[in-house]
């Protein structure tokens, strides 16, 4: 019988051998069983029929178990070539509850024959030791966390974008800076007694300062703090009322999601919806209201509609202009888009098929299905070369974006203090502003490749899953 762990990897816990399942739980055609810890060769050697190799290679095996005698291939890695640095192997076996809880007691009793400490692993253990044994940088953990996690494709992108460090990088960049500054304001307090020294001015160091904490606020996104990476683009169906677009919603989505009618205003509000336009593209896609330039101002519910209906507007990355082919207005351009994020689509085609549209538009019939491939084809074209604007931000995870902001407030509160000086050109209270600027560095530090704490690491890597 198997008892799950409770406890959550932290640094003082990365010892002796850890055991866990590296599969999905359930039955299945195939299981893996990943250890890792010092000496493995020597603590699993009453488990198997053959002893482990003293080389990197995989072999068959049979594992000893209190149900009989299991084939298995074996996987060795020995350390320091291992994901974590120690003594690593993996033994694929047949998936079932039962067998797979009979070998975890093999291999603990094995060891335990040997006075070797081992036990079950928990959540995000293998990752926690590779990041202690210089083999994972903490950025790449947990990116390697948001890649588990992903649901779609474009939230795997993500993770790959968080992989790639630039975060770190620039928030490197923005520590060198503050220290250099540091350095000019402290030399400064040095030659205090020095009347006409004076490496850094006020003046001169409150602009600066400020121009360091927009760098931040960008790389930040101002306050996106999401539990997982994300990078999805977002798309709108944007054109006068009853011209399809709930309609042609329904059919990109797949299903019946919006009432469809005749009458014009069915859609008074902005819904959204994920949508799988091709393998590598998942988007948020939105039905709004029908755009009016003139709406009657007695009608408050439409005017909120309305205005609803141009934020989601602005937000988009692409927006799709929907025109039905049977409106007397067709064919009248929009000039107020962005021509860059901007596809034009004909609607309701199956009601004139003989009329003609514009070059640039796409012939589309929700009823008849006509197009509607074609468009998302379209839209993953069109979303490959555009950059999502939710991009930039989808690699900052919570940890990051508070020790982001922590920063950004810090600067600028270093900014202030900088202006209210006595003179713009002498320094009255330059240490107050020198701890500021030593704060501004100690919050960027863990993101700059700084460590975290014991309790900080172990929620980052709380949030992988058992055998990871």
């Amino acid at each position: 019988m198997s008892v799950e762990p409770t406890t959550q990897a932290t640094p003082a816990s990365a010892s002796g051998i850890v055991i866990a399942r590296g599969s999905a739980p359930g039955r299945g055609t195939r299981a893996l069983l990943r250890a890792s810890g010092s000496s493995l060769a020597r603590a699993f050697q009453h488990a198997f029929v053959r002893a482990l190799p003293t080389h990197r290679c995989h072999a068959p095996n049979r594992l000893k178990t209190s149900v009989g005698i299991v084939p298995c291939l074996v996987l060795w890695m020995p350390a320091p070539a291992s994901f974590t640095g120690e003594d690593c192997f993996e033994a694929l076996l047949p998936s079932n509850p039962a067998l797979l809880d009979a070998a975890l007691e093999a291999l603990l009793a094995s060891a335990s024959k040997e006075d070797c400490i081992a036990r079950q692993a928990v959540a995000g253990e293998f990752a926690m030791r590779a990041f202690l044994n210089g083999r994972l940088a903490l950025a790449a953990a947990e990116a390697l966390a948001a890649a588990i996690a992903a649901a779609d494709d474009a939230e795997l992108a993500a993770s790959r974008m968080l992989a790639s460090g630039a975060l770190a990088l620039e928030a490197t960049a923005v520590v060198d800076e503050v220290t250099n500054l540091l350095a000019l304001v402290e030399a400064g307090i040095d030659f205090s007694d020095v009347e006409d020294v004076t490496a850094i001015t006020p003046a001169e160091l409150a602009p600066l300062l400020r121009a360091l904490s927009e760098r931040l606020d960008i790389l930040a996104g101002r306050g996106v703090a999401e539990d997982r990476a994300r990078a999805l683009s977002r798309v709108t169906l944007f054109g006068a009322p009853n011209s399809g677009k709930s309609s042609l919603f329904n059919a990109l989505l797949g299903r019946e999601r919006t009432v469809t009618a005749d009458e014009i205003g069915t859609t008074r509000d902005a819904i959204t919806e994920r949508v799988v336009f091709a393998k590598d593209i998942t988007a948020e896609l939105t039905d709004v209201a029908g755009y009016t330039p003139c709406l009657a101002l007695d009608d408050s519910i439409a005017a909120l509609a309305q205005k609803r209906a141009q934020e989601e507007r602005a937000d988009a990355d692409l927006v799709l202009w929907c025109e039905a082919v049977d409106s007397v207005e067709f064919d009248r351009a929009p000039t107020e888009l962005d021509p860059a994020r901007l596809a034009r689509v004909a609607t309701k085609c199956d009601r004139n098929a003989d009329r003609e549209v514009a070059a640039d538009a796409l012939r589309t019939s929700a009823h008849s299905g006509e197009g509607v491939e074609a468009l998302k084809a379209l839209v993953a074209r069109m979303l490959r070369r555009l950059p999502s604007r939710g991009a930039a931000l989808s690699a900052v995870l919570p940890r990051q974006a508070s020790a982001v902001a922590e920063a950004r407030g810090i600067l600028l509160e270093a900014a202030a203090a900088a202006d209210a000086q006595l003179s713009p050109r002498r320094w009255s209270r330059p240490e107050e502003t020198a701890a500021l600027l030593r704060a501004a560095v100690e919050a960027l530090h863990p993101i700059a490749g700084g460590l975290d704490s014991d309790e900080v690491l172990g929620r980052i890597f709380s949030r992988f899953c058992i055998g990871k």
